[in-house]
């Protein structure tokens, strides 16, 4: 079977039929309060499996039972079907809110490195089941040694940091707030930016009534932070609740800084020359720090500084910031172009009503 799945897994028509029976099982196994492993089941897997597909599985995210179909590459034309209990699959421990495919796990019977496109079902905000479809190879044999983080690169050029919001991604804006007399990391999900041009200009619109509207209008440099679909349950938690009530740092689950290096410290200029700190020292409040810190797990960083502002007095800011300082994960990057290659998890476009699309390259 792995040999076969390894002919066809550089084929679109492959993965097109991988995420096609993870769709079409997750919606036969929507409405059933509970499943049950027996032959009506096994009538439901081949009623989901196209042709060009060698195995799918469901699994409970309850108790760790689960079911799997495959072809039986023994005794000839045929299927298998496969249960266990209590043995979670590696693609169901990181499974999200939002289908995709899995990050790379080590395949239990060829211990090669594997991606499977995996759906999950979702009751009451929680997954309680997940199904996948598919085993395509994606390295040689698994290492017991841990891979190494992926690398970050630099953009420098102007025309290059522009390009990191070719895609209109979700982003994740991060400040420093005045809270309570102290000075408070805070962060917000936007979604309402793009690029100017080529010249790493960049605009916004933040409602004014958020909590960091003011920092971002302070002239103080901020951060931009781009998420993927694994991390769409924490982004939507952070868009849920206000920065000035909430230390978001220390209540939203899986939410971690990752501070600015020393060099990327974005200074004031611009729009922020026209500002002064003063106020905050005749309040007795230190100043704030200069740089912008980031989101961990994200696989962009673009530090920013407002230039000017658009709007006065209306329920929303709008305003041209620049991007002063930029770095992407070596994974999503190919030199000129920001995507998020076959494998690897997608950006977010946000839909409305706390829903999410996917942007992948075609």
């Amino acid at each position: 079977m792995a040999e076969l799945v390894s002919q066809q897994s550089s084929s679109p028509v492959y993965r097109a039929a991988c995420e096609l029976a993870a769709y079409r099982l997750r919606d036969a196994l929507t409405d059933k309060p509970f499943i049950e492993y027996d032959s009506s089941l096994r009538t439901v897997l081949l009623r989901c499996l196209p042709d060009e597909v060698a195995s799918i599985a469901v699994c409970s995210a309850v108790d760790g039972s689960r079911a799997l179909l495959h072809r039986d590459a023994v005794s000839g034309p045929g299927y298998v079907l496969d249960t266990a209990t209590k043995t979670s699959p590696p693609w169901l421990k990181r499974c999200g809110l939002e289908p995709g495919w899995s990050r790379p796990y080590t395949d239990p019977d060829t211990q090669s490195v594997v991606i499977s496109f995996v759906a999950p079902l979702v009751r009451d905000g929680k997954v309680v089941a997940a199904v996948a479809a598919g085993s395509i190879p994606v390295g040689a044999r698994a290492s017991k040694k841990r891979p190494a983080a992926p690398a970050w690169l630099s953009v420098t050029e102007p025309r290059l940091r522009s390009r990191l919001l070719y895609p209109n991604p979700v982003c994740l804006l991060t400040t420093w707030g005045e809270v309570d007399g102290s000075w408070r990391k805070n962060v917000m999900t936007i979604s309402w930016l793009t690029c100017l041009n080529n010249d790493a200009d960049v605009l916004l619109s933040i409602n004014a009534r958020r909590h960091s509207a003011a920092a971002v209008l302070s002239g103080r440099a901020f951060g931009l932070s781009v998420p993927t679909s694994d991390l769409a349950a924490m982004v939507l938690k952070i868009g849920a609740c206000s920065g000035s009530k909430t230390d978001k740092l220390a209540t939203v689950e899986g939410l971690a800084a990752v501070e600015a290096d020393a060099e990327a410290k974005a200074g004031k200029g611009g729009f922020a020359a026209l500002m002064s700190d003063s106020s905050d020292d005749d309040d007795g409040v230190a100043a704030p720090p200069d740089a912008p810190w980031f989101v961990e797990g994200c696989v962009a960083r673009l530090a920013c500084v407002v230039e000017r502002r658009l709007t006065e007095g209306e329920d929303h800011h709008v305003v041209v910031a620049k991007i002063t300082d930029a770095s992407v994960r070596e994974d999503y990057w190919d030199g000129k172009t920001f995507r998020a290659p076959h494998g690897r998890a997608p950006f977010l476009s946000f839909l409305g009503s706390q829903s999410f699309g996917h942007t992948v390259q075609s």
